[in-house]
């Protein structure tokens, strides 16, 4: 039966509810139902699914779970781990640089994977998303970004090896000035630079990858621009044309010389001021070309001469300075006269010092001798160990001279004059004869090779025929107490200049030999073979003498029988260089001083 509600209600009828959802509920009794029975197998279905879903998945990552687009669904955790680390070990960062790209590991450039927190963000759920049905859902159509973290600076560091060579300077407009014709002037265009920074990379580089994920990066490039733009440098032609005509007129009071042309032209260059170009000279361009005329300018200094005599200023003759042209501060002077066009430029002159010019002499004493082998010495390499004493027959020496002649020292082998004088002093004394057998032959045998080739055995067999203890004894009661030939037990045979110099005096004056002995030694240094040192300097003088050669060490000594003076020299030299060239050297001016 249809009632009209809405007209009973007009007309003050008021139906009862409850039997109304009675009515309907009777009515619709069967569709109730049939929905309750759907909402619950749904429900049961729902629960069901969500149940499997979430065994299936336990120890595993959710279902259809994508990291950067891969799909990882249901792979075991520690899979997945293993699968990012082996992709992320080959991954690179695809630089993009002018004209090129650099592919760079991403690893070994400072970018790490942070592995646990991607595993982490693939399994967060929140929300209905905890329903692995609902996540399901939601996996099909969103991936995880991979998380990343970054060493800057060792990235920077990275980068900065491989784009610091990637830039451009820019190219100023320049004057192409032929040096033939002035008119045919032209410009050279500007060109624009440019310049990468790698902080400015490695921040690209570090939005792009912590960002984006994005692996491939166009590196950003700051351009530079010219100081000198070719537009206004073109504007400037007319001019350039006129200064290129110019001659520069370069004088001083009474003196003058000039730039001509063409020099000018070869000269001309552009600088920037205030941003606008400015028509200049090329300053070292100009500087070698004023060096190549600084002649005109030129008055050599006359020396000041400085006498020496015995080392102490006697006289001084004064010199004057001379001139020459300061290059430098008249290049300046010529770039701003040019750039003003004036070309009449007065040249810079700077003094030129007088030189000092020493001239030593020596007196004719024993201070001037000595101080003519102290300065020898110090203005020649090495050590010098120098006494001298002139002899005169039954008087003694006069004029001497004693340079560190007490610095003891490795005898070398003039210690064979030594052992040649113990030997002829024990055949006076009646122990042996000159026919006396050693190991090496006779001693007048041993003696010979000894002083003349220098033989090293025959020294030997003399020391073990005399003994090396007595050689000693009878030298230090010569008077010889800085003098050690003993080394049988090892170590070097040593002695002084002073030592070795008494020697040759004591022998010469027939202090410690008779006539005949001494004569027979001398006579047999006399026949020495090794000349370069005191023979070569003695200019031709009968020199009986003794070299020693062992290590740097260079020695010679000996007596000269010069035309004025008789003298003994010993000279002990250590890495004096040149062998015995300043042995010569020395011995000369000493044989000059004896004979003037």
């Amino acid at each position: 039966m249809l009632v009209n509600y809405p007209l009973l209600y007009l007309h003050g009828w008021r139906p009862d509810p409850i039997l109304a959802l009675r009515g309907w509920n009777l009515r619709h009794n069967h569709k109730i139902r049939f929905i309750g029975a759907a909402l619950g197998v749904s429900f049961f279905v729902f629960a069901l699914v969500n149940s499997v879903i979430f065994v299936i998945e336990r120890g595993r990552m959710p279902l259809m779970t994508r990291i950067n687009g891969q799909n990882v669904g249901l792979k075991r955790e520690s899979v997945v781990r293993q699968k990012l680390h082996f992709n992320f070990e080959q991954q690179a960062i695809t630089l993009g640089l002018p004209g090129e790209s650099r592919a760079l590991n991403a690893k070994e450039s400072g970018i790490l994977l942070q592995i646990d927190q991607t595993i982490n963000m693939a399994r967060a759920t929140t929300g209905w998303r905890r329903l692995p049905v609902i996540n399901l859902f939601s996996n099909f159509n969103s991936s995880i970004t991979p998380v990343y973290s970054v060493n800057q600076q060792q990235l920077s560091s990275v980068l900065a090896s491989v784009i610091t060579a990637e830039q451009k300077n820019p190219t100023d407009a320049r004057l192409v000035v032929p040096i033939e014709n002035a008119e045919e002037i032209f410009v050279s265009p500007a060109q624009n630079g440019y310049v990468l920074s790698a902080k400015v990379a490695a921040d690209q580089v570090t939005n792009s990858v912590t960002v984006n994920s994005e692996f491939v990066v166009e590196v950003n490039k700051e351009v530079l621009y010219p100081n000198i733009k070719t537009v206004d440098l073109q504007q400037n032609i007319p001019k350039a044309k006129e200064l290129a005509k110019a001659k520069i007129n370069l004088k001083t009071q009474n003196k003058q010389t000039y730039l001509p042309d063409n020099v000018i032209r070869s000269l001309m260059t552009v600088r920037a001021e205030n941003n606008k170009p400015k028509i200049s000279l090329d300053r070292p361009k100009l500087i070698e070309q004023l060096k190549a005329i600084s002649g005109t300018f030129y008055v050599a200094p006359v020396a000041t001469t400085i006498t020496l005599l015995d080392g102490d200023v006697s006289s001084t003759t004064a010199g004057v300075a001379g001139q020459t042209l300061d290059t430098e501060k008249t290049a300046d002077a010529i770039i701003v006269a040019f750039e003003s066009e004036a070309f009449e430029v007065n040249a810079n002159l700077s003094d030129i010092t007088s030189p000092k010019v020493y001239k030593r002499t020596y007196s004719n004493s024993n201070q001037g001798l000595y101080k003519l082998i102290e300065d020898f010495a110090k203005s020649h390499g090495g050590s010098y160990k120098v006494a001298v004493v002139e002899l005169k027959d039954g008087v003694g020496p006069t004029r001497s001279a004693f340079y560190a002649a007490d610095d003891q020292i490795i005898t070398a082998s003039t210690f064979k004059v030594f052992v040649a004088y113990v030997a002829l002093l024990k055949i006076e004394q009646g122990l042996y004869t000159l026919q006396t057998p050693t190991s090496q032959g006779t001693i007048d045998h041993c003696i010979h090779q000894m002083l003349i080739p220098s033989d090293d055995d025959c020294a030997l067999a003399l020391q073990h025929l005399i003994g090396w203890s007595e050689i000693d004894r009878v030298l230090a009661a010569a008077g010889f107490t800085s003098t050690d030939l003993n080394n049988s037990t090892g170590g070097d045979k040593v002695s002084t200049a002073r030592d070795e110099m008494l020697l040759l005096t004591k022998l010469y004056n027939g202090e410690l030999l008779n006539k005949s002995s001494v004569d027979y030694l001398f006579s047999i240094m006399d026949d020495q073979v090794y000349r370069s040192g005191i023979i070569a300097g003695s200019r031709g003088a009968q020199t009986p003498s003794k070299v020693g050669i062992l290590y740097g060490l260079r020695h010679d000594i000996g007596i000269v029988y010069s035309l004025r003076a008789t003298y003994a020299l010993v000279v002990l030299t250590n890495n004096a260089g040149g062998n015995f060239t300043n042995i010569k050297l020395l011995s000369e001016q000493i044989y000059d001083f004896y004979n003037r």
